[in-house]
């Protein structure tokens, strides 16, 4: 005779049987379920899959987000389902624990399934495809979030959001590229970033918008180029800058921008205090020596600059700048041997692709320390992107549409030869070896390439604008029938 039974024999089961059974996990728990009536009265009355939901949600960050998604999929509904026959109150609460076990079997299957997919290098390839080019496709106008991938069409001033994993359009918001108040000269969108509430919006003529997604609404307009008067500015300035970058950090907390002048680099931090109170924390002109600020990456802790900078010793000298996003303040730089063709940071890594005479390299910096902790020689092949993918992976895609996939804690392992952390070559199919002058947007869930197509080599040809999607979620492998056009 089992110990529940017992103690529900003795009219003891309440609290003694929750206390023994929260210790158990998803799979654990199931199967206790399974066991008898009376174990599985002891599950649903004491709430065990809801209070397991939600501990697995605080303590498990890939829970949190894996749910995230699977609500953005619209896979399942928010809330179980009561029909209005059903009891109010026993009905009700029966079902909210069987909503909370369903929803804690397919997080924890779909994380199972996600994390085989990556050690096996298995994938959903997905394709989208239009023959005419209407507009680039680049970083510039493609950009991707958990829930939709936006794109901003030019020639239709619009911003377009995608349902992520549909490809149906959800959102258009238009860009102020010919309304009133945004009327200056070269007024085309450079640059843009969004989160769940805001999009932000570069233009060619110095100005920076704030809009509400959901009201659509201009919430605040930046004149970045009115600032730069107050500084070292020089008379061939006039007229001629532009809005290169802007970024949402993850958390909303901070709105970066930067201004490129003829002669100078001007960057602004905001501290985003509310959607509607945005007030500037730091500027900064950059050192006159600076030849070009190459990129940056923002997140809620570190600032990365790549920068190229003016030497008096011949060749312009490539650098990456580590800045508190709080501060501002400087804390570590180093200089990079070769020329940078790619790089990706997050949580304190900066892996860099860069060639070095004749000869291809792909390496990882330490921005804390500022310490190069893996290098690995790639012969020949030109790395045009790069990823880190969830603090396990990184994706390199050279200038073939071919993924290479590395595991990043073989990585940090000093004891590994640098070679030996590559895991999977992907690009067979005749779609990827044929997605070129491209890049890519990439997480744990999908790796997106975004390029032109070659439809064929013949000279004259026009080339047509590409999306491949690998699904790590799905993880068939094969290629499916063409999705919804984007373009």
């Amino acid at each position: 005779m089992d110990i529940i039974f017992n103690l529900q024999r003795r009219k003891l089961l309440g609290e003694i049987a929750v206390e023994i059974l929260q210790y158990l996990d998803v799979n654990d728990l199931n199967a206790a379920e399974r066991v008898s009536t009376v174990w599985r009265e002891a599950v649903i009355s004491g709430k065990l899959w809801e209070k397991l939901f939600k501990k697995n949600i605080v303590l498990h960050p890939p829970w949190k987000k894996m749910n995230s998604i699977i609500g953005k999929q619209k896979i399942n509904s928010n809330s179980p389902f009561i029909s209005e026959e059903d009891d109010p109150d026993e009905q009700y609460f029966c079902n909210e624990q069987m909503f909370y076990k369903k929803m804690c079997l397919i997080i924890a299957d779909s994380l199972d399934i996600l994390e085989k997919n990556w050690v096996t290098g298995n994938y959903q390839e997905e394709i989208v495809l239009r023959g005419p080019v209407i507009g680039p496709v680049n970083s510039i106008t493609f950009l991707m979030d958990e829930k939709h991938i936006v794109r901003h069409v030019d020639s239709e001033k619009t911003f377009q959001f995608f349902n992520r994993w549909s490809l149906e359009l959800e959102e258009t918001i238009p860009s102020r590229t010919d309304l009133l108040g945004n009327n200056h000269l070269h007024c085309f969108v450079t640059c843009f970033d969004f989160s769940d509430e805001l999009l932000a919006v570069g233009y060619g003529n110095g100005v920076v918008d704030v809009i509400g997604r959901k009201s659509i609404e201009t919430l605040h307009t930046f004149r970045d180029f009115d600032w730069p008067y107050d500084h070292s500015f020089d008379e061939d300035d006039a007229y001629n800058f532009a809005t290169e970058k802007v970024i949402l950090s993850p958390k909303q907390q901070f709105l970066l921008s930067y201004l490129y002048t003829a002669t100078s680099y001007f960057l602004t931090l905001r501290k985003i205090k509310s959607v509607k109170e945005m007030t500037i924390a730091h500027q900064l002109q950059l050192d006159e020596n600076v030849e070009e600020l190459v990129n940056l990456y923002m997140d809620d802790f570190y600032t990365v600059l790549f920068i190229r900078s003016r030497t008096n010793r011949g060749p312009s000298e490539e650098m990456f700048e580590i800045r508190s996003t709080e501060s501002f303040t400087p804390l570590h730089s180093f200089p990079v041997q070769g020329i940078v063709s790619a790089y990706h940071y997050l949580n304190g890594l900066l892996v860099i692709g860069k060639r070095i005479g004749n000869s291809q390299f792909l390496r990882v910096w330490d921005t804390k320390t500022g310490v190069s902790i893996w290098n690995v020689n790639l012969d020949k092949e030109k790395i045009v992107d790069l990823r880190i993918i969830s603090d396990k992976y990184i994706v390199s895609v050279n200038d073939h549409g071919e993924l290479k996939q590395w595991d990043l804690h073989t990585v940090l392992d000093h004891a590994v030869p640098a070679d030996q952390a590559l895991l999977h070559r992907i690009g067979s199919s005749k779609n990827l070896s044929s997605c070129v002058g491209g890049g890519m947007v990439a997480d744990e869930y999908q790796v997106v390439l975004f390029g032109f197509f070659r439809t064929a080599p013949i000279k004259g040809q026009k080339e047509s604008p590409i999306i491949v999607s690998l699904d790590f979620m799905k993880g068939q492998n094969r290629v499916k029938r063409p999705l919804p056009q984007l373009y």
